[in-house]
């Protein structure tokens, strides 16, 4: 069973931000999400710099980009959703862990991996598909 702890997206998810600035694309630094290395199988994910990847044996490697972050739903602990339910007003007011309607934007590849999670678009983000909605 794949599973990665709300504690776990959250360190990700900072460690993801921190590190998108455009001084950092494409070198050893910028972040990937590295397959192979999880203790909790191959087809999990673990961030770290593009360089410490390289480094180990049988990996292999996705790019984290900015762009790739997607609301993820159903996974969010209590009071650390990132924007308004429907419910609610603001970010940080889910009133309990899990909550279906409350979401955090984490790395598409991530949110795909997590038990219960739900992917959704971030508002703003232009789709990529050539059709509009009218």
């Amino acid at each position: 069973m794949k599973k990665i702890t709300l504690a776990s997206i959250a360190l990700m998810s900072t460690v993801l931000l921190s590190g998108c600035s455009s001084s950092n694309q494409g070198g050893q630094n910028s972040l990937v999400e590295c397959y192979g290395v999880s203790k909790q199988g191959p087809d999990v994910p673990l961030m770290m710099t593009k360089g410490m990847c390289d480094k180990l044996p049988y990996t292999k490697q996705v790019k984290a980009d900015a762009n790739d972050y997607v609301e993820c739903y159903g996974v969010a602990a209590k009071s650390m959703n990132d924007c308004a339910t429907n419910s609610s007003a603001c970010g940080g007011s889910a009133n309990v862990d899990r909550a279906a309607n409350a979401w955090i934007a984490i790395p598409k590849g991530v949110c795909a991996n997590l038990q219960g999670a739900v992917v959704g678009q971030l508002a703003g983000k232009a789709k990529k598909s050539g059709s509009s909605a009218s």
